[in-house]
């Protein structure tokens, strides 16, 4: 049993969910997920609390602890064997012998154990000397490749100088403008210059022209994505040359931040196994979220398998009347809504994933996603948490309908 099962055991016994179990130990609930999906440790004053909390030893929630009881009581029960009640001269010098014998060996074992813990230490010792050698030698290649690559990007460069500066962004007509300035390391009699915008889900140029400093200038405005790409391009006797010149990226995601949804508390389904049918049941799963201080036009939650959809939620209005699927709740701010998914059976093949997402839309009908993370996988014949960078979640393009 990993220290992750185990601290997911302890903390499922004490009826904890992970941002339950975060608040007690002021850590977020992604931390807890790293602990218990075993791709990280917590550190030592957090073992310490967790060990507290859980009325535990840290030895245990690693899974070295040593019973030092039962080893005591295994060392009087072969004494006794050695000491009958009524002992003999005779059983009394063999008796005496082997408390000898039984003490030369402890003090042997002693010394043995001491020489062992020294040399564990030299090369503890030993080892971090090493990954600090290591770590200076990384540090001095990674800053010498980066002057290296630095100096050879400034030679290619076709610009002498140049800036970008996000100037605003406007949820309103979701657009954002930037101001591009550009001087060319050569300028040429007829020479042509665009600034080029890529959104993602389009390019669009703009010509400008110098100024009397013969700097290109201009504020340009184009779509507001998460990947916003500006480059310059010039045009010398139909020959185009481009460099881009800077990458914006998390505009729209940031824009959407006091819309967003939060799940507050949710069914776990990490563990769920597949039943005798060879299907996974989910019966009476409830996901409550809450809504920010500025309410969004319509919230819905979908389950989605390998990012494509299964089903729309149902909702659990007041009195716990539930209103059927819902594809739009028109919502209040600062509220809870609960929504649930029950009597669902899936074919859920090895390797697929389970994600659970909110959909919201703010004032200007702007489309957001807030997924429960983790998302689930399945391993073996239970459902697992998926480890790794799982930032695609939150894009919208990437779930199917």
């Amino acid at each position: 049993m990993t220290t992750g099962q185990r601290i997911a055991a302890k903390r499922k016994e004490l009826g904890l969910s992970q941002e339950a179990l975060g608040e007690k130990l002021g850590v977020s609930r992604q931390s807890i997920y790293k602990w218990e999906s075993d791709t990280s440790l917590p550190e030592i004053e957090k073992l310490i609390s967790l060990s507290r909390l859980f009325s535990v030893s840290i030895g245990w929630l690693l899974g070295v602890e040593e019973n030092s009881e039962n080893q005591e009581k295994l060392l009087e029960d072969v004494l006794a064997r050695y000491q009958p009640s009524k002992a003999s001269p005779r059983s009394k010098w063999l008796t005496g012998g082997l408390a000898v014998l039984c003490g030369a060996a402890l003090i042997s074992v002693i010394s043995l154990n001491a020489q062992v813990q020294d040399i564990q230490t030299q090369v503890q010792h030993l080892s971090t000397q090493y990954n600090h050698i290591y770590t200076q030698l990384t540090n001095q290649t990674n800053v010498l490749t980066y002057r290296i690559e630095e100096i050879l990007s400034a030679q290619n460069h076709l610009t002498a100088d140049h800036s970008t500066k996000l100037l605003r962004t406007s949820p309103p007509d979701n657009t954002a403008a930037f101001l591009v300035q550009v001087v060319p390391k050569t300028l040429t009699e007829g020479m042509e210059v665009l600034f080029l915008i890529d959104t993602g889900n389009g390019v669009e140029e703009f010509p400008v022209s110098p100024d009397e400093h013969m700097t290109f200038t201009k504020e340009v405005t184009c779509e507001l994505t998460d990947s916003i790409n500006i480059s310059v391009v010039f045009l010398v006797d139909g020959t185009r040359q481009t460099q881009l010149l800077d990458t914006y990226t998390g505009l729209y995601w940031d824009s959407l931040q006091p819309y967003r949804p939060e799940f507050n508390r949710y069914s776990e389904l990490a563990g769920k196994t597949v039943g005798a049918d060879g299907l996974f049941h989910f019966d009476t799963e409830t996901f409550t979220v809450c809504t920010p201080d500025i309410p969004t036009e319509t919230l819905y939650v979908a389950l989605f398998q390998n990012q494509k959809f299964v089903c729309y939620s149902d909702w659990i209005a007041g009195k716990g009347i539930i209103a059927g699927q819902v594809r739009g709740l028109l919502t209040e701010p600062d509220s809870e809504y609960t929504f649930l998914f029950g009597e669902l059976a899936l074919d859920i093949p090895q390797g697929d994933t389970i994600t659970i997402a909110a959909f919201y839309t703010d004032e200007y009908g702007r489309v957001g996603v807030e997924p429960l993370i983790p998302s689930y996988v399945r391993d073996g014949n239970i459902l697992n948490f998926v480890s790794g960078d799982l930032h695609y979640l939150y894009d919208v393009s990437s779930y199917e309908f």
